[in-house]
């Protein structure tokens, strides 16, 4: 279980997602997440990577774009391309927990994961406010 998992994700939050969400993704952004901040009651706040989903590297996968967060015509926009060793799913949680805040349209892609080992990255669709997991032998039919 030491092997890297690469993340993208990129979405526009709801207009309406509530304030402790846009400041949670900023502590998380900060880097300043040693200091016991407060955050949001859900399993990946209680995860000790969770920072590691919006900025971690690694020399296995190759990430070469900073995180985005920024408000622009009243919704926040989120991008992050990183690369960590998934321990305890911590990538499954942090979608569980951004799934319900995504405003982009169901059915939309909204980032994919792909596993040291894999042959294919696995793509993530928003769907009634969680993101799912799209197979790749699906992806390669369509």
């Amino acid at each position: 279980m030491g092997d890297y998992t690469r993340f993208k994700f990129s979405a526009h939050l709801k207009p309406d997602a509530p304030k402790e969400v846009i400041e949670a993704i900023q502590l998380l952004l900060s880097e300043d997440d040693d200091n016991t901040p407060t955050y949001p009651t859900h399993p990946f706040f209680q995860d000790s990577r969770r920072t590691l989903v919006l900025m971690g590297g690694s020399a296995y996968f190759d990430t070469p774009e900073p995180p985005i967060f920024e408000e622009k015509d009243g919704a926040w926009y989120l991008s992050c391309h990183s690369s960590l060793k998934n321990y305890d799913d911590t990538i499954e949680k942090f979608c569980d927990w951004i799934g319900q805040y995504v405003g982009e349209s169901d059915g939309a892609i909204v980032g994919e994961r792909e596993f040291e080992y894999a042959d294919d990255a696995t793509m993530l669709m928003l769907s009634r406010g969680r993101l799912l997991d799209i197979d790749p032998s699906q992806q390669r039919s369509e």
